[in-house]
């Protein structure tokens, strides 16, 4: 018996896959290699993990309380979860400081990414409110109502300076300023600056760090 050549048009274009068709197709020929699975199942189906490239996170587990960050352009890594903690200090006498004077704030209980202070000195009207980020120098803006007679005289004189966190001024140009230098595993480390002669009056200082 000659062999005859089936075409698609003898086919009439189609096949029908419910009754002419018999075995597996392999995956190798693009099949499933399956005649039970209809689906991918993502708790019996999948292995191994998927990486961060390919959108997922290269992890299989993680630490209770904490979240993921990136710790590298590829790489997901569980990290400590947000944290933050208020807290306050003082100088005494801002009249004893000298530039470069460093004081040491502890028992925040991490080590801060971020600083918000604010700070006033006793007695009078300046005050200054500003942050530190472990990734700047500070910034500060400061408004300062005692030097209305000095710079201003009727209108409210406010200042703003991208190197120091904070700035407290006692006089026309008796000003102490600061920044976050060092953040350390459980506070952060303050520099003063002093311009002139500040007054002989204590400051209070409030703080809250993120971490």
């Amino acid at each position: 018996m000659a062999l005859t050549t089936v075409t698609n048009a003898g086919l009439a274009g189609s096949i029908d896959l419910t009754a002419k068709v018999t075995g597996t197709l392999p995956t190798g020929n693009g099949g499933t290699g399956s005649t039970a699975t209809t689906f991918v199942n993502m708790t019996s189906n999948v292995t191994g993990t998927l990486p961060v490239a390919n959108g997922g996170t290269a992890l299989t587990s993680g630490t209770t309380g904490q979240v993921l960050k990136f710790t590298g352009t590829t790489t997901l890594a569980s990290s400590a979860g947000l944290q933050s903690k208020g807290g306050y200090f003082s100088v005494a006498d801002l009249s004893a400081l000298s530039t470069s004077d460093t004081q040491a704030i502890t028992g925040v209980g991490f080590q801060p990414i971020a600083v918000c202070i604010t700070c006033l000195v006793n007695g009078a009207r300046p005050f200054s409110v500003g942050f530190n980020a472990a990734s700047n120098s500070g910034q500060a803006a400061t408004y300062d109502q005692n030097s209305l007679t000095y710079y201003n005289s009727g209108n409210e004189l406010k200042t703003y300076n991208t190197d120091f966190c904070f700035a407290l001024w006692t006089g026309a140009s008796d000003i102490v300023r600061g920044k976050i230098t060092t953040f350390a595993s459980d506070g952060f480390t303050v520099t003063y600056t002093v311009q002139n002669s500040p007054s002989s009056v204590a400051a209070e200082f409030q703080y809250m760090a993120l971490g």
